[in-house]
Order: C-alpha cells, then structure tokens, then sequence
C-alpha cells in the first residue's frame, strides 16, 4: 500500500509573545499592493503572497521571518532603540516564537529541504 504523503502548510495563526497573529494569504497580492506581504498591527494579522508561501522554499521562509520581524519590531518598541537591544530583542523574540509553534518550525523545516 502506498503511503499518504502529508502536507505541511504555514499555520494561520502564529503566537508571538503574549499575541496570536492571524495569517492570510491572498492570490496575487504582490499584483494588488506591489507587496508579497505586510504586517497590520491594528488588526493583528500578516497578509502574504499565497504563490510565495506555497512554493516552499527559503525564499517562503524569508518572507515569512520578514513579516514576523515587523511584529517583533513593535511589540518591543524598538524604533528608537540602540542597536544592541534591538538584537535582544529580536533574539529573544525569535526564541518564543519558534518554541510556541511547533507547527511553523515543520513548515520552516520543509521551506528549508528545499533549494
């Protein structure tokens, strides 16, 4: 008998800090705002590039990191900080996330096994 194989999607929810950030990925968005993705505080949600996410590849990882990076930015309020706190932070931050999710460290894993 054949095996299932299973797919492993970026979760649509990712908790950073004290926060569930909603995920969604809309078709075509960088053909709609010239951006595969942007993170609104306002609403607690990163919206990327379903055709980015989807190819799973480290090019999807970075996009991905680059809009959490932006939650990490002003959950610690680090527009005025000097820069060895904000390399704390964003390590610190990093941390928690990838130990709060392990469903988004399978996706990273799969992003990551492929070129």
């Amino acid at each position: 008998m054949a095996k299932l194989q299973q797919t492993i999607s970026l979760p649509n929810k990712i908790k950073v800090g004290s926060v569930d950030i909603s995920v969604q990925l809309i078709d075509g968005l960088v053909d709609i705002s010239e951006d595969e993705g942007s993170y609104d505080g306002t609403k607690q949600t990163i919206i990327l590039d379903k055709n980015v996410v989807e190819r799973q590849n480290s090019y999807s990882l970075l996009l991905v990191l680059h809009e959490l990076d932006h939650v990490i930015y002003e959950q610690h309020l680090l527009k005025s900080a000097d820069e060895e706190i904000v390399v704390n932070a964003f390590s610190h931050a990093t941390v928690q996330i990838l130990r709060d999710n392990p469903d988004l460290k399978k996706w990273m894993d799969v992003c990551l096994s492929k070129n």
